[in-house]
């Protein structure tokens, strides 16, 4: 994802398109928390929301970009999948006149949130299992409104000037979920947090060391800051209490000091948790 974001504003700003006008961007943010009652993380055994720890976010940014813009969006639930993702992709793009394939919508996979997918719904429902995963007024209500910021967004673009990049070692953070014996085979799995000894102890493994970012400014003003870190984002999780967890508490304590847009993503990090120092 990095690589991706970075090669495709290193070519903005080389592209003979923008040699004479400047980048522009726009950016959104939506309140996307689920009702008490709803469903969360699409797993079986998870508890309702019962109470909300803190508010979940759908955010983004516009990057208008020739031909068409291209929009980077996050959203602070478990996942949205199958038809979920074509769905939320296709809203998208017809609110920023652009089109899905210039679309990302990417979750932060946080395990006391909600996860859309509508292909598994539907298979549900032909066994009278329907609204099991997933609240489905609440879905299309959060899909609308994330809909409406972006078009919203979207006719009100600010000019970039300079483009930032910067990096940051992160420590103590992130360690390998399967923890391998002697015999290399899986001995440990650590999750999100983990009170198992000898798994605390083992070595933390290969993580994402750095905590990177891309920052866009407007002459010495900054205007909005895009982050990237590789670890699943809960510290805890299935107790009823709807969060964006660890990375969403340092996010908002980064928006306290900087009151500007700072959009969040996950990296691959299927075998990356809080686990070890946790």
């Amino acid at each position: 994802m990095w690589l991706k974001i970075w090669s495709a504003i290193a070519l903005f700003a080389l592209t003979p398109a923008f040699a004479n006008e400047p980048l522009r961007i726009a950016t959104f943010q939506v309140d996307v928390t689920p009702p008490l009652g709803s469903p969360l993380c699409c797993s079986a055994g998870i508890k309702p929301a019962e109470r909300i720890v803190d508010p979940l976010s759908a955010r983004g940014i516009i990057l208008f970009a020739s031909p068409k813009p291209i929009v980077l969006a996050v959203v602070d639930w478990e996942g949205i999948a199958n038809e979920g993702w074509d769905e939320w992709r296709n809203a998208i793009a017809a609110a920023a006149d652009t089109d899905s394939d210039r679309v990302s919508v990417h979750t932060l996979h946080q395990h006391d949130a909600p996860g859309y997918d509508p292909s598994a719904e539907r298979i549900l429902k032909t066994y009278g299992l329907d609204a099991k995963l997933y609240h489905p007024v609440f879905m299309q209500d959060a899909l609308k409104r994330v809909e409406a910021s972006v078009r919203k967004a979207f006719r009100k673009p600010q000019v970039v000037t300079h483009v930032g990049t910067g990096r940051a070692r992160v420590a103590e953070v992130a360690s390998n979920r399967r923890v391998l014996g002697q015999d290399g085979k899986v001995q440990y799995i650590r999750f999100s947090s983990n009170r198992i000894p000898e798994a605390r102890d083992a070595p933390e493994g290969v993580v994402d060391p750095y905590v990177r970012v891309v920052s866009f400014w407007n002459g010495d003003r900054p205007v909005a800051s895009l982050t990237y870190y590789a670890t699943h984002p809960q510290s805890y999780y299935g107790q009823g209490g709807v969060s964006a967890d660890f990375v969403g508490m340092a996010r908002s304590m980064r928006a306290a000091e900087l009151p500007i847009a700072h959009i969040h993503f996950n990296g691959a990090a299927g075998n990356i948790g809080a686990g070890k120092y946790n």
